[in-house]
């Protein structure tokens, strides 16, 4: 009997006062607005590959790829010099059928992301080159 007036009585001040109620409903909005504005992320990334000594079919390969940008250079330096100024964000150069490729790494999804272009554009290419023995 006791219990149930206590309860009573807390209940009765908790909705007369004002200030408790508005903080109950107010505070979870506002703390989950900014919850969002906080984790809210850009999900799309956009690459910029330099590229040297790179057949036509790999780099055709690379164009066709969604989020990728390729900038084809004459030699490694002037690809390390972009990369350097931060207009790329990975550079592949193949020399001695080995494809050297220096990152930038600033951003490791997009350092994630060229291996990925890289590894998927070479498979393509290996694909197109068994299709043309095969006919």
């Amino acid at each position: 009997m006791r219990i149930l007036a206590i309860a009573k009585r807390v209940l009765t001040e908790l909705f007369r006062d004002k200030r408790t109620l508005a903080l109950m409903l107010i505070a979870p909005l506002l703390v989950i607005t900014l919850m969002y504005f906080v984790f809210k992320t850009n999900s799309t990334t956009t690459i910029k590959l330099a590229t040297v000594n790179v057949s036509n079919n790999v780099n055709n390969n690379l164009k066709n790829m969604d989020n990728v940008e390729v900038i084809i250079y004459d030699n490694q330096n002037e690809a390390l010099q972009a990369l350097s100024k931060r207009k790329v964000d990975a550079t592949i150069d193949f020399k001695d059928n080995v494809y050297d490729v220096t990152h930038a790494n600033t951003d490791s999804s997009k350092t994630a992301m060229t291996k990925a272009v890289l590894n998927q554009a070479l498979i393509s290419n290996t694909i197109n080159d068994l299709k043309s023995v095969i006919k």
